[in-house]
């Protein structure tokens, strides 16, 4: 009888639970990149325009979209900042399909200033179809101000994450 050497009959085992082992983590991998894939496809997909009215010619909105809950608006500024439009404030209204306010939002135009003359500011209004824009001198009492600016950083992003993963 053939005496064979101490770990060969392990080698072999060894080598087909790491084959094991990587297909599962291949597997793994390819089902985070397609899954990660199908929710930003699908939660991108759930934005529709909505249509507004800008009575700010110096401010061009590059977009406008909402859900059902929730929404974004952006834009930027076509001309240079001067001292009073530095001192101004930019309003948004938002409006439900029955022309009935849901919200009001200023935008400092310092903050404009600041971020390179672009703004950006989300909103978690139910049924927003319609926005209207204007340049005000004052700021006013805003109506369910705190219902915009719902958005996460990276850091509550990473945060959450990390907690979610601890569970898994």
């Amino acid at each position: 009888m053939k005496k064979e050497k101490p770990f060969e009959i392990y080698r072999d085992v060894n080598h087909a639970t790491l084959k094991k082992f990587l297909m599962y983590t291949i597997m793994v991998v390819i089902f985070f990149v397609f899954s990660s894939f199908l929710i930003n496809v699908g939660i991108n997909s759930t934005y529709k325009k909505i249509d507004g009215k800008n009575n700010i010619e110096q401010l061009d909105i590059i977009t406008a979209e909402a859900t059902l809950v929730n929404g974004r608006i952006s834009g930027k500024l076509n001309t240079e900042m001067t001292r009073d439009l530095y001192q101004k404030y930019i309003k948004i209204d938002l409006y439900s399909p029955r022309d009935v306010l849901l919200g009001t939002k200023y935008i400092e135009m310092k903050d404009v200033a600041i971020n390179n003359n672009s703004f950006e500011t989300y909103f978690k209004l139910q049924d927003a179809k319609r926005y209207e824009i204007s340049l005000v001198d004052e700021k006013q009492d805003a109506k369910n101000e705190e219902l915009f600016d719902i958005h996460l950083t990276r850091f509550e992003i990473l945060m959450g994450v990390v907690i979610v993963l601890m569970f898994i």
